[in-house]
């Protein structure tokens, strides 16, 4: 390649960057709307979207392909619900934005951050401790929830739960045993078949 080539391609590529600036920047939102399909938006394109009046232009600069962890990071603090969504469903979503997506005043984004395959153990009991049921029958649900998950649930009695971790392969006759020495809520929840019938099952 010459040298004369690679600055055309230098000088093309900085005129589509100062191109689509100009179309974000537009009054017209129809205009910063179509931009927003643009393949070539980069970090800085995003961010100046994710501070648009338009909610629309804010969800597409979310779910743009080209979004960074800190376009994702402050897309997954917006006050609209497409916008999180939008944030947390993005492929390029991190461990870190999972993180800030199950503190979410939103149920629905928390429980897409722990159906995020990229959620780990300790995103796991977060999950566990949420006050929206849906949310904690996700976490039990997860691939990666394992037996430490299941003592912490039986541990904390929370019953509800711990009839859906008992459907999970990774309960076993030991839990029964220590639930055994639980409250006497749990052994009810026992003696009723609810749970040692799913285990004699298996």
């Amino acid at each position: 390649m010459s040298s004369n080539t690679y600055y055309r391609k230098n000088e093309v590529g900085t005129l589509i960057k100062d191109l689509i600036l100009r179309c974000l920047l537009d009054t017209n939102n129809l205009v910063r709307r179509q931009i927003m399909h643009h393949p070539n938006l980069d970090e800085d394109h995003i961010r100046i979207a994710l501070q648009d009046e338009d909610y629309v232009i804010r969800t597409y600069a979310a779910q743009h392909n080209n979004a960074t962890e800190e376009n994702l990071k402050q897309a997954i603090k917006d006050s609209c619900l497409d916008v999180t969504t939008a944030a947390i469903s993005n492929k390029n979503a991190s461990k870190t934005i999972i993180d800030l997506a199950l503190k979410s005043s939103f149920p629905s984004v928390r429980l897409l951050a722990i159906q995020n395959r990229n959620a780990d153990e300790n995103h796991i009991f977060t999950a566990l401790t949420d006050r929206d049921i849906e949310v904690k029958f996700a976490a039990v649900r997860h691939p990666k929830f394992n037996e430490k998950h299941v003592d912490y649930v039986i541990s904390h009695y929370d019953y509800d739960l711990i009839r859906e971790v008992s459907k999970s392969d990774k309960f076993n006759i030991q839990h029964i045993n220590l639930m055994m020495q639980s409250p006497d809520t749990v052994k009810r929840l026992i003696a009723s078949g609810k749970i040692i019938n799913h285990v004699v099952a298996d």
